[in-house]
């Protein structure tokens, strides 16, 4: 396994000696506010990646394109609006975007993340349940949003072993 860990408020962008044959990309507290379209796509062996506690607010749909990571971590940071990760949907089994800004999943957030084991949205504004259909889950971690109602058909084809939504 190949790791690449940085740290410092130094680092404003992607840094540019990561190895092509890395397998695990951690960033955290850096100025880096953007990841644009496909900045690791070159990155085929990707299997992990977290950028947290930084100023991070926008992430590219396509930034992930041809990796295979299965752990996305992308906490603490500003990101309002959640990034479309279909070309990893594959792959994906934990996710997490705990402590960011993020008011709304799209209904189609899900579609194909047949591995996803675990999501955490813990500390961000939403105010409905994302569309889980289809989806079986370990972990729907929603605690610390503005989320005030549940009917039993959010639920319907899925299977959430554990559910959270404590304040």
């Amino acid at each position: 396994a190949v790791q690449f860990y940085r740290s410092g408020k130094d680092i404003t962008e992607i840094p540019d000696d990561i190895p092509l044959d890395v397998t695990e990309i951690s960033l955290s507290s850096t100025s880096i506010t953007t990841i644009g379209p496909k900045a690791f796509s070159d990155f085929t062996q990707l299997t992990r990646f977290s950028v947290y506690f930084g100023i991070l607010n926008s992430v590219a749909d396509d930034a992930f394109e041809n990796t295979a990571i299965n752990y996305l971590s992308l906490q603490f940071n500003s990101i309002e609006r959640i990034p479309d990760l279909s070309n990893i949907s594959s792959t994906l089994q934990y996710v997490y975007f705990k402590s960011n800004k993020i008011s709304i999943i799209p209904p189609s957030f899900f579609t194909g993340m047949n591995q996803l084991r675990l999501i955490s949205l813990v500390d961000n504004r939403l105010t409905q349940l994302p569309d889980v259909h289809g989806l079986s889950l370990q972990y729907l971690i929603l605690s610390k949003n503005n989320i005030v109602e549940l009917k039993q058909s959010d639920f319907q084809d899925s299977s959430v072993f554990n559910l959270y939504l404590d304040d």
